[in-house]
């Protein structure tokens, strides 16, 4: 069983009041959430900040020490050093328990409603074990079925008690991250892409931007190299996506001027982009990110359906037709008497 099965996400609407403006109610709204997950034994972690338009919260059941700054040369790594108690905690603490909460709040409408609304993504200990104690991901299927019910049950209780109506019923991970994309991709025999786009969403939707992205950009590089080597041809480097992507007009697979607005859309739009130093694209939040897949996803759809799948040919692929002469009508208008 993969990691991801062990993560659960839903999303919320709470209705802002009336007489309140929207920031005003936002920052009411972090507050609310912060108390309610400390009266259940969270910590908040998240940095000090004051809400505008959009902000996340971070909670966890255990005292988990701040990263280490010591340097390789006094025999420390840069990661997070766990303390003895937190490892015993952790092994002690029910692996059904959500252990680590991530909450995304931001504007809009529901219902003609104004509000705002809530993602809340839980990680339980028995993630939390895996990922810092090295623990198996294979358990019994009753034990799956507690996690399940329990997260799902501590997610929706949040809605319940804070006034939300329930917009995504609280889900795993491997569910949620499913898109057409992945499902096309499995089905039409591009497996690997299909499981790449899968564990990308997964990273993104639980704060693993980094992570995203990289695989994002390895997605686009295969998916059009593969496709190309599946068709027979000769495809260019990976990196070399300007080629591979226009090598599909020049081969008579797509209309040369569909292939360029490909490439403007994949190259210029998304890929270069990504490609780009991670302090430089630092300013995207979830929702930007989430329209870079989305972006990604579309085009990759509407390729594999048109070359792979459907096999349609375009019948005039001049990379500058020569525009047709007007032909006159000669035909003489007939004038009744």
């Amino acid at each position: 069983m993969r990691a991801e099965n062990y993560i659960f996400k839903g999303t919320f609407f709470r209705q802002r009041p009336q007489n309140q403006d929207e920031v005003s109610s936002l920052g009411d709204l972090q507050l609310l959430i912060e108390r309610y997950f400390t009266k259940k034994g969270y910590q908040d972690t998240s940095p000090s900040s004051f809400p505008t338009k959009y902000f996340e919260q971070e909670f966890l059941i255990m005292n988990i020490p701040k990263i280490s700054k010591f340097k390789k040369f006094f025999g420390q790594s840069e990661r997070t050093q766990y303390s003895k108690q937190h490892m015993a905690d952790l092994r002690q603490t029910r692996q059904d328990y959500p252990g680590e909460i991530k909450v995304h709040v931001y504007p809009g409408k529901f219902d003609n409603l104004e509000g705002f609304f809530i993602d809340i993504t839980s990680k339980c200990i028995k993630y939390l074990r895996i990922v810092q104690l090295n623990d198996t991901p294979e358990i019994s299927e009753q034990q799956y079925s507690f996690i399940v019910t329990e997260n799902i049950d501590f997610l929706t209780s949040f809605a319940k008690a804070n006034l939300c109506k329930i917009i995504k019923t609280p889900t795993p991970m491997n569910i949620l991250a499913k898109t057409e994309a992945s499902e096309q991709l499995i089905k039409y025999k591009f497996n690997r892409l299909g499981k790449l786009l899968i564990e990308a969403r997964g990273k993104l939707e639980i704060g693993k931007d980094k992570e995203a992205l990289d695989d994002l950009i390895g997605l686009i590089e295969n998916f059009f190299s593969e496709l190309l080597e599946k068709l027979g041809e000769k495809p260019k480097p990976l990196h070399n996506l300007e080629a591979n992507i226009l090598l599909l007009g020049d081969k008579d697979y797509l209309p040369c001027n569909i292939a360029g607005i490909i490439k403007g859309i994949m190259l210029n739009n998304v890929y270069l982009v990504l490609k780009k130093p991670a302090h430089e694209r630092s300013h995207f939040d979830l929702f930007d990110l989430r329209y870079m897949f989305d972006i990604t996803e579309k085009t990759l759809c509407y390729v594999l359906e048109k070359v792979w799948v459907y096999k349609i040919k375009p019948t005039n692929n001049s990379k500058n037709p020569k525009p047709q002469p007007i032909k006159e009508d000669t035909k003489k208008l007939e004038v009744k008497s």
